[in-house]
């Protein structure tokens, strides 16, 4: 300024933006769209050779492509291992990198657990749920088969067909739609049948013209077909 004084940032720019008040509408709104995956309760099991570590994965929706909205498997590092070699094979999206295998704290005559030891097995476990909510989290990825047996089935079916998921709900929805457009033409088409009056005919010799004509189409009627001059005579 002209007086050698510095102008600060106006107050507006420094000012806290004040938290939405929530209103009712609000409030009692459909939720948005959310999924939650939790890697949690390591549990290792066996001894020596047989010895292994798995994980509890949880899951929480309100997507309608998962069968279910809250859904919880216990699933080991070469399930995860399995589970990127499928979507790395099948679908077209970048694949994030899993934690690595320690080779290292596998060798023998350690002085520590290894892969077994608690730290490790923790940060195994935040490297893996990191990995499966970027995965889940993907729309491509989300219609994979490979992935909804990784999260919602028991047991995983190394001998699956690979393919896509469909969202049942919407299909359903289009389904009904459908049926209900074709029950209203129907509909119409047979109170249109219904409400169709037989022709009126001023004169005995168009009304034998008519049956003799309708007569000659129709293969269903077996007798004989009525003729202009009876037509004309009755």
């Amino acid at each position: 300024m002209m007086d050698g004084t510095t102008e600060g940032p106006p107050q507006d720019a420094t000012r806290r933006l004040q938290p939405k008040k929530q209103t009712l509408d609000d409030a009692y709104a459909a939720p948005a769209n959310f999924l939650e995956i939790d890697v949690l309760n390591p549990i290792t099991h066996g001894v020596a050779r047989k010895r292994y570590t798995d994980y509890e994965v949880r899951l929480r929706t309100n997507l309608p492509v998962f069968k279910l909205k809250d859904s919880s498997v216990r699933r080991r590092y070469s399930d995860f291992e399995w589970l990127r070699n499928e979507l790395e094979r099948d679908s077209k999206i970048v694949v994030p990198p899993l934690p690595g295998k320690a080779w290292k704290r596998q060798l023998p005559l350690r002085g520590d657990d290894g892969i077994y030891d608690e730290e490790f097995i923790e940060d195994r476990r935040k490297g893996l749920e990191s990995f499966i909510n970027k995965v889940a989290g993907h729309p491509l990825a989300q219609n994979e088969r490979c992935l909804h047996m990784f999260l919602q089935d028991p047991t995983i079916d190394r001998n699956y067909v690979p393919g896509k998921i469909r969202n049942t709900q919407l299909e359903q929805f289009k389904l009904s739609g459908a049926t209900a457009h074709v029950g209203s033409e129907q509909m119409s088409r047979s109170c249109g049948q219904s409400e169709a009056r037989p022709p009126m005919f001023k004169s005995p010799s168009k009304l034998g013209t008519h049956l003799s004509i309708h007569c000659s189409r129709d293969e269903r009627l077996s007798g004989p077909c009525p003729t202009q001059t009876s037509a004309m005579e009755a």
